[in-house]
This record gives structure tokens, sequence and C-alpha cells, in this order.
């Protein structure tokens, strides 16, 4: 079993499990989802709902290259986890009669507890599975969806400055996903009165960088008018600039995952992040605003 970084919404072929239980309920977030983006997976499990015993499972195709499995865990309220298994067997032999590689959503099931319980029969069960494990810190940083920055920028290029743009970029940067960590030397009084303890928080450095290219590569349009080309190639010099200074900030490590996670995926989780304060990066910016 092994893990990757990628969310499982974004997987196009292979077969996905999902775990549903015998009353025809679907609570959990992650079964909400799923029926949402494929409801012929609720269709099918609805369909059958009479006939569902733990243990069972029910491919569906969804696409010309994914499946979802149903599968069938339990009639009461707790996990049944023999049950569990015996679906997991199925589903291993099915997935290899077909060829097909297995993906098993993040934090599937409907606790932390579940969560473990699920990891453990999976490792024995589903050996060659592979996790998908969305490094939130990471996937959700960036945002390529910049066209707003473009349609309210493009109708006055007359009007653009440097400093509009800053202050845009800034915007972007302070809607980023944040870790926040207590700073025993930003305290008030004493780091262990925990009440008064002031916190930092930390912003991946690769989603950042990230993040400053595409909003960048969103204003090459600007490059199209001609009056305002060099305003262009100023800014292209500034992200430069900007990104080096960034670089240079102080790095703080993080490493992602609570408890639950190391209970369920011991060794194999050791996603460790480079991060810098949030604060640092926007006096950088505001030094920048001020040197225009």
């Amino acid at each position: 079993m092994k893990i990757i970084n990628k969310d499982i919404f974004y997987v196009t072929s292979g077969i996905i499990p999902h775990p549903v239980g015998c009353r025809g309920i679907i609570k959990n977030e992650l079964s909400v989802k799923i029926c949402r983006k494929w409801s012929i997976v609720y269709e099918k499990y609805i369909k059958y709902i009479d006939y569902w015993q733990p243990g069972m499972i029910q491919p569906v195709q969804v696409d010309e290259k994914l499946w979802i499995c149903n599968l069938c865990r339990q009639k009461e309220l707790s996990i049944d986890c023999e049950s569990v298994g015996n679906a997991f067997t199925k589903l291993n032999r099915w997935a290899s009669e077909h060829d097909l590689q297995i993906y098993i959503p993040y934090r599937i099931g409907d606790s932390n507890y579940e969560w473990v319980d699920y990891a453990k029969i999976i490792r024995s069960k589903c050996p060659d599975s592979v996790i998908c494990y969305p490094k939130l810190f990471l996937n959700q940083s960036l945002d390529t969806n910049y066209q707003d920055i473009l349609e309210s920028l493009i109708p006055d290029q007359n009007n653009i400055s440097i400093s509009t743009i800053l202050k845009i970029l800034k915007r972007k940067i302070n809607a980023l996903p944040t870790r926040r960590i207590r700073d025993s030397n930003k305290s008030l009084f004493s780091s262990y009165t925990v009440s008064n303890t002031q916190y930092i928080y930390l912003v991946s450095l690769d989603g950042l960088i990230q993040t400053i290219n595409v909003f960048f590569n969103a204003l090459k349009k600007l490059e199209e008018n001609p009056e305002i080309k060099v305003l262009y190639q100023n800014l292209i010099e500034l992200k430069y600039e900007f990104t080096e200074i960034i670089k240079s900030l102080p790095i703080k490590k993080f490493s992602d995952g609570d408890r639950w996670d190391r209970i369920a995926l011991g060794e194999l989780i050791e996603f460790e992040y480079d991060c810098v304060d949030l604060e640092d990066v926007n006096n950088v910016i505001e030094q920048l605003l001020k040197s225009i």
C-alpha cells in the first residue's frame, strides 16, 4: 500500500471503494460528494436496497475507465470489521480480474476510529491499493482561476498601476490556506499561559511560489496592449525580486496529518512542508508598495 498526493475526485481511472450501509442512508461527507458527482452510484445503491447484506460489493462504472464500488459495511450504526474485511477481499479480487488500480479515499469512514479500522483492513486485504491523501495545505493553495483579475484590470488598462496589482496579489495570498501554530516568542506573558499566547500563521512556501507564478502568468495578457507593455515588463522584474525575497524568509517546518493519520498510516505518512510566516510575507509586500 502506498500514499499519493491526490484528491480522490481527480482520479480518472481505476476503482474507488464507497462504503454504504444496508438502510439506504447517505450521510457522511465523502458519500454525499460521490453521489452528487456520480448520481448513478446512488441510483444503483438504492435500486438493490432490499437485497444488501454486509460484505456485499457493487461495482458501478461512472466513466470509461473509472468505477465506484458500493461496499456494504454494516446493518447497524457501528462498523462491522469482519464484513468490511470480506467486502475489501472481494473488491481486491474483482479489481485484479479487471486490471484496475484501487484508490482509497483519505479518511474513509464516518469517524477517526473508523478511519483507523479501515486503514488496518485495507493494509491486510488490499495491500497494493493507493491511498489518495490530498495535501490540502498545498493542493488548495493554488487557485488557477484568475479570470477575475483580468476582468477587473483589462477594461481600464490605462489606469493600471504596479501598486494596484500588488494589492490584488496581497489579497490572493492572504486567502491561501494557513496552519496556525503557537509562537512562544510572541507570548504576551508566559508560554504556559495558553490563553495569552499569540499565534503565527504559516503558509506553504511551494504553494506561495506557485500562486505568485500563476498570478503573474494571468497578467501576461496585459502585454498585448502596447501602451502598457513597459508596465508588464516592470511587473516581471518585480515578480523575480518578490520571489527571491520570499525564498530568503526564515523557513519553518510543518508536518501535516494529525495523530489519527499517524495511527492509521504509521510510517507511510511523512509529509513535511517548508513554510513561511504569513505576516513576514505581508511585510515584504508593504515594503515593496512603499518603494514604488
